[in-house]
């Protein structure tokens, strides 16, 4: 990602964590970051692909943060406790990304849609895990 289609992208995750989507415009995101419109929609052909991108950008961390966690640990507690710093840095370090995901996450929106979408899948992963783990406990 290219330096100014990152500041849009960091810029927007912070507006849309202290404002809401709604809330911010793309003149809000173009006026914080120092660019034109046509800037903007050069890497970006709307406010709705910037949320859509931000979501999909930091779900994929996140998972993928958990997945190289989990490949390292053999004893299904350590995979657990793996998950459980993995999350408190998440919420530490990507405070604003969790802001966002957990405010649109509510409602029958598209955006909220997706939000679901993604938590659900982040939540499956989690669950498989614990459910090999009682599974291997059982047997």
């Amino acid at each position: 990602m290219n330096r100014t289609k990152r500041k849009i992208f960091e810029t927007s995750m912070r507006l849309f964590a202290e404002k809401g989507y709604d809330g911010t415009s793309i003149e809000e995101i173009t006026s914080a970051v120092g660019v034109a419109k046509g800037t903007l929609y050069y890497h970006f052909s709307s406010k709705e692909e910037i949320f859509n991108f931000l979501i999909e950008e930091g779900m994929k961390l996140l998972k993928n943060s958990i997945n190289i966690k989990m490949q390292a640990q053999k004893k299904y507690i350590d995979k657990l406790r793996a998950i459980i710093l993995i999350q408190i840095k998440i919420i530490s370090k990507y405070e604003n990304f969790m802001e966002i995901v957990f405010s649109e996450c509510w409602g029958n929106s598209t955006r909220s849609m997706t939000c679901q979408k993604y938590v659900n899948e982040y939540l499956n992963i989690i669950k498989n895990i614990l459910q090999e783990g009682m599974d291997k406990r059982r047997t």
